[in-house]
Parts: C-alpha cells; sequence; structure tokens
C-alpha cells in the first residue's frame, strides 16, 4: 500500500464574506461554489467555544481511511483502504475599524487499489472587511480550491458535484460596498467572478459574474427587511453556450436574541439559455461498455421561482443551523443552467475535551433546458450526504479524530445509483488544543 506525506497549512474563519450577512438573505442565484450555500466555517472544528477574536491555530492530521466504492459514475464498486494526511492553519485578527481573515487547508488522499486516484482537496479563502467612515464600508473575498471525487465528504454543502469528474476545481472572487444612509437605512452593491472545472475528457465548465444592488431597512433591533435585484452570466466551456438571469427578491430577518436568528426570501429569476451543450451517453463498442456524447442545441426563456428560508443557533458549546430554498445555479458540468432545490444543516456540541459534529444536505439539480432534459431522458440530478464527526484533546497539542461519511447519487438518465460509505479515523495535532472535527 503506497503512503504520500505532503505539509500543507490551513487558515479558517468564522464567516466567509461571500455568506451573506445576518441583515441580508442568499439571492436567488448562486454560482454554485461552496462559498455560496450556508455552510459552517472552512476550517479546522465546528468546536467554536475553543475559537475566539484574534486567534491563529496550527493543526495537521495523519488518517487512515476506507471507502465502499469510486463515487463517480463507471468507479469501481470494490472498496479500498488508504491514507489522507494533511493540516492547515486557522487565522482571525480584528483591528479597530477592520478584519482579517485567511484560510487555507489542504491533504493528500492515497489509496492502496489502483483503481481509486490520488490527489489534494485543497480550499484557499481570504476575506478583508474594513469601515471606512461613519457611512462606508467594504468587504473583498476570494475562495478557490480542489476537492476529489467532486465535494469533500466533511462539508455536506457542495450542491455541484459532477458526476463523471474525479476531481472538481472552483474560485469565487468578489466585493462588496455598502452604504449607511441613516440609522436605519442602508444600500449595498457587489460583484462576484466565478469559475467551475471538472477533469473528464467531455466536461463543460462554467465562468460568470453575478451583480447586485440592496437596500436594508431595520424596523427595530430584532428584525430588518431587503430588497435585492441582481444581474447574472454564465459561460460555458466547448463552445456550449450561455445563460443570462435577472432576479428580484425580499426578505426578511428576525433575531430572537443574540444567539439565535431566523431568515426567509421570496422571489423570482428570469433566465435565458441558449447553445449547444454535449451529454454523456452510456454507449458500446464492440460489446464493452463505452461513454459517448451527443450534441443538443437549446434556447429556453422563462421565470423560474426562488426561495430561501435558515435558521442558526449558536451558544459556546452549541451549534445548530438549517437552510432550504431553490436557487439559480451555472449547473454541475454535465446538466448547465440549472435550479438547485436543497436542504442541509450541522449541529454541533463541545465538552471539556471532545465535539460531536454531524451535517448533511439533499439536493435535487434540475436542467432549465428541456430539450436537453429530453435527451438526457431525465433532466434532474439527486444527491445527498451525511458526515458524523468525533473529536478528543489526548493533551495539550494532540487528540483523535473519527468519522463516518455518506454519499449517494441518484439514478439519471440511462445511470445508476452509485454510493460511498467512508470511515477515518487517525491523530491529530492542534496548537490550540483543539479537538478536530474536520468539517
Amino acid at each position: 500500500m503506497r503512503f504520500l506525506l505532503t505539509v500543507v497549512l490551513l487558515s479558517s474563519t468564522a464567516a466567509l464574506a461571500q455568506q451573506p450577512t445576518a441583515d441580508q438573505a442568499p439571492p436567488p442565484v448562486s454560482t454554485g461554489t461552496p462559498a455560496d450555500v450556508d455552510s459552517p466555517s472552512a476550517g479546522s472544528s465546528l468546536a467554536s467555544q475553543f475559537l475566539g477574536h484574534n486567534f491563529v491555530n496550527f493543526y495537521a492530521f495523519v488518517n487512515a481511511m476506507h471507502d465502499g466504492s469510486v463515487p463517480v459514475i463507471g468507479g469501481s464498486s470494490n472498496g479500498s483502504w488508504g491514507f489522507n494526511v494533511g493540516g492547515g492553519v486557522d487565522l482571525d485578527h480584528r483591528f479597530e475599524t477592520a478584519i482579517v481573515t485567511l484560510t487555507y487547508r489542504g491533504n493528500y488522499t492515497d489509496y492502496g487499489n489502483n483503481s481509486y486516484g490520488g490527489g489534494t482537496n485543497q480550499n484557499l479563502a481570504f476575506t478583508f472587511s474594513k469601515r471606512l467612515n461613519q457611512r462606508w464600508s467594504t468587504a473583498l473575498f476570494t475562495n478557490g480550491g480542489i476537492y476529489l471525487y467532486g465535494a469533500p465528504y466533511y462539508n455536506p454543502n457542495v450542491p455541484a458535484a459532477n458526476p463523471f469528474s474525479s476531481e472538481n476545481r472552483y474560485l469565487s472572487s468578489g466585493i462588496v460596498m455598502s452604504y449607511q444612509q441613516t440609522r436605519r437605512l442602508s444600500y449595498s452593491v457587489s460583484g462576484n467572478f466565478f469559475l467551475n472545472r471538472y477533469n473528464y475528457p467531455y466536461a463543460i465548465g462554467s465562468t460568470g459574474g453575478i451583480g447586485a444592488l440592496s437596500a436594508n431597512y431595520r424596523l427595530n433591533h430584532r428584525t430588518t427587511l431587503s430588497g435585492t435585484f441582481s444581474h447574472s452570466a454564465f459561460y460555458f466551456q466547448q463552445n456550449a453556450g450561455s445563460s443570462k438571469v435577472e432576479s428580484i427578491f425580499a426578505s426578511a430577518t428576525y433575531r430572537f436574541n443574540q444567539r439565535t436568528t431566523l431568515s426567509v426570501s421570496g422571489g423570482a429569476a428570469y433566465a435565458n439559455s441558449q447553445g449547444e451543450t454535449l451529454i454523456p451517453v452510456q454507449g458500446f463498442i464492440n460489446g464493452q461498455p463505452a461513454l459517448a456524447v451527443i450534441r443538443v442545441p437549446y434556447n429556453e426563456t422563462g421565470w423560474i421561482p426562488a426561495f430561501h428560508g435558515s435558521l442558526s443557533h449558536g451558544w459556546r458549546k452549541f451549534q445548530f443551523t438549517v437552510a432550504a430554498g431553490q436557487t439559480v445555479t451555472p449547473g454541475n458540468g454535465y446538466y448547465l443552467t440549472s435550479r438547485n432545490l436543497f436542504l442541509n444543516g450541522t449541529i454541533s456540541r463541545s465538552w471539556h475535551r471532545s465535539n460531536v459534529s454531524a451535517g448533511g444536505g439533499y439536493y435535487h439539480l434540475v436542467s432549465l433546458a428541456n430539450s436537453v432534459a429530453a435527451a438526457s431522458k431525465s433532466g434532474s440530478i439527486d444527491s445527498g450526504s451525511l458526515t458524523v464527526s468525533y473529536g478528543y484533546v489526548i493533551n495539550r497539542y494532540f487528540g483523535f479524530h473519527a468519522g463516518y461519511s455518506y454519499f449517494k447519487n441518484g439514478s439519471f438518465g440511462s445511470y445508476n445509483t452509485y454510493a460511498d460509505n467512508r470511515i477515518t479515523f487517525g491523530l491529530t495535532f492542534s496548537s490550540k488544543g483543539i479537538p478536530l472535527t474536520l468539517f
């Protein structure tokens, strides 16, 4: 069995700048990258009681792991043991009028079965927010990475896993400018650039941007109302076409207290998609299974309802989040512009030296092009995941970690359901003595 070791650094943040503030619900158009969906910190742990402002935490881990199958179309159904080695650094610094966070996580995975491809999971996130004066403030953000086999199992909130690709790459970067006109009324303008890439021969990556204008009105210390208009453009590789999306929506945020927040939003998006996409289909050459491709033209316009709701609660040793909704995304490289119906959540409980965390999600991706749906004999893909993780601090610096993950992609077109069960356990190092849950 092969064993490879890499030295990696990572940093985490309590909240990525891509994530909306408590006064703003997520827009009905997302880029399909991890930063666009409700998710916990990209850092080493959900055990928030161990982390505070102005901290730096270095950590490393080595895990033994077992996968039940390769989680892609045509992947091996034989199980295999492997190793997962990596580490990182969590950093957060608060100035008088600014906040800086930096996150980099990386690891290398290698298996003893040649049917499994080794590779890296990496994530880099940087945010900088600054109050310029009494009325103006700004935030810069960037988030990018590589995920082996489509999605990190320790973060169940990534909906855009490609069923054929063993590696997904993504980038999202942007800026937000906010203006506080009165104590209650504020405005903001934002711009976001993104790209998604996959690594199988007929993959169709996406590149694009989203611009938005928002107005927020605080009714009282608990309730804020918002209205947003956004324009989005998606461009696809392989000359597969493009999409333009205009959306408008309203949202309301209610703070029950400093620990519990409820947010709801609703609106609609008008999408115009046209081009010629490539649909992989199963074929046979000399009696052997082979991947074939058909070209399908599409030209679709229409309105898509968009909505979102989330509830979060956090107090020292306990955290809970749940979110559900429907957004428009650039798809997953198989289906292009699509609507994504989702439900996800996380829960975490910490003790003096340990933490138990769990997270899961369900995603229903539906192509907006009727011709593509007809050619693929489906038009939709269902996927879901669940992760349960336990971390324990043995002494000041060293600890133990164990976890279980399940991922399933439903059948679509002529392709059958495939799934994976993953078990991990190993040793951890943390300069702050944090029980790593590796979300």
